[in-house]
């Protein structure tokens, strides 16, 4: 294993739109001895350019994934063409030059939501995304994968997206839900962030989201005085897995509602997974333990009691759910 550390080095000038950032990489192995670092100025000014992951691979090169604007506006749409106003770009760090390696990704015109670099179980790296379709929304409406051949080219990765079939985005919701779900062309996931990303041995990618979103709400007294309170909600689970050939062999709908006032607390899940399956722990009201497809979950109350439950998915993709304790 090899650890990466990055930090930024202090700005030649103030102006975002004149600095070129400069970044420190340095290496480790497992025992904490270096193996090498350096500094490398990035190819774009500030203004138009954010980092977005990092990542390192079994060879110790370093890696960035850097959203690039097309203008220092740092639009979203560009308003002629309706089209992302930004791309993508794999920055690799190596040892032996002071030369960044950059390839573009090809968005397809997709808009991506979270975007993240593992290595694969070959020693390839992939980006791994959430897209949509729409430029100014919280909607999800899949996942894109690409790939960092040996060449420095970045390819789809296989079929490169993935959406979500509506057929199980609607399971587990009121019959008011589903009809306005279905009733729409285009339906998105709302609210969707991802919380983890496997590579399994066999080739195979695992995503792990969840419902997430905060609810803000402010009150005026007869005095005039006004008081914010937040409410966390932490809901559905959604898992998919793309199989080592490339195909999405299942999408799966965890039904979960959480909320509460302060924060995370005893909200989310845990996920714990070998090859026998994928465990999500969280805890849950009992009466949820034996819901139909065609009913929406009752809410956990964050430090209101609660039950911990696992739910299991096998590797073909069976759901099971048991009250642990």
């Amino acid at each position: 294993k090899k650890l990466l550390i990055s930090y930024r080095l202090y700005p030649e000038k103030r102006s975002d739109k004149e600095n070129y950032d400069k970044l420190g990489l340095q290496v480790f192995d497992d025992n904490m001895k270096k193996i090498w670092g350096g500094e490398f100025t990035m190819p774009y000014t500030e203004a138009i350019m954010d980092n977005s992951d990092f990542s390192i691979d079994s060879d110790g090169n370093g890696y960035l994934l850097a959203k690039v604007y097309d203008s220092e506006k740092r639009r979203e749409r560009d308003k002629e063409t309706g089209l992302p106003a930004y791309h993508f770009e794999v920055l690799k760090f190596t040892k032996d030059s002071k030369k960044i390696i950059s390839a573009k990704i090809s968005l397809d015109n997709f808009f991506i939501r979270q975007p993240a670099l593992v290595e694969s179980s070959t020693h390839e790296m992939l980006v791994t995304c959430t897209y949509s379709k729409k430029a100014n929304s919280n909607g999800t409406d899949g996942i894109f994968l690409a790939m960092l051949d040996a060449n420095g080219k970045v390819t789809k990765y296989k079929n490169g997206t993935y959406e979500f079939p509506l057929a199980e985005l609607t399971k587990f919701e009121s019959a008011r839900a589903r009809r306005k779900m279905e009733k729409k062309d285009d339906y998105e996931a709302n609210d969707i962030v991802v919380r983890n990303i496997n590579i399994d041995p066999d080739g195979s990618v695992f995503m792990a989201c969840e419902e997430f979103f905060v609810e803000q709400n402010t009150y005026t007294d007869s005095r005039g005085r006004t008081t914010t309170t937040y409410t966390y909600y932490y809901n559905d689970i959604l898992a998919a897995k793309i199989n080592a050939a490339g195909q999405f062999e299942w999408m799966r709908k965890i039904p979960k509602r959480q909320k509460g006032s302060n924060g995370r607390g005893t909200m989310s899940f845990k996920l714990i997974n070998d090859a026998s399956g994928y465990y999500f722990l969280f805890l849950d009201n009992k009466k949820n333990m034996e819901l139909e497809e065609d009913e929406a979950p009752k809410y956990h109350w964050d430090g209101a009691g609660g039950q911990v439950v696992v739910v299991k998915l096998d590797p073909k993709g069976v759901m099971s759910k048991e009250l642990l304790f």
